[in-house]
């Protein structure tokens, strides 16, 4: 007997959090369903797009964490 896979799955896929085997039996079932295959496609598309908005902090902002974490505010 097969185990059914949840939408959890899903997102322990795309994170890489599932064990090798499991994996890959996840894999094969994801190439089965066009229709889960699309939403994790569109999972990673949206991956994608966060990755490149992702900004550094500003230098006035670093600034604000070092001098925060010199007074032993940053645990606050």
């Amino acid at each position: 007997m097969t185990k059914p896979f949840t939408p959890n799955d899903l997102l322990r896929f795309v994170y890489g959090e599932m064990p090798a085997l499991e994996e890959e039996a996840f894999h094969a079932y994801l190439l089965t369903q066009p229709d889960l295959f699309q939403e994790y496609l569109s999972i990673r598309e949206s991956m994608r797009a966060l990755d490149a908005s992702f900004k550094q902090p500003s230098l006035t902002a670093a600034q604000v964490l070092r001098k925060a974490k010199k007074v032993g505010l940053e645990k606050v």
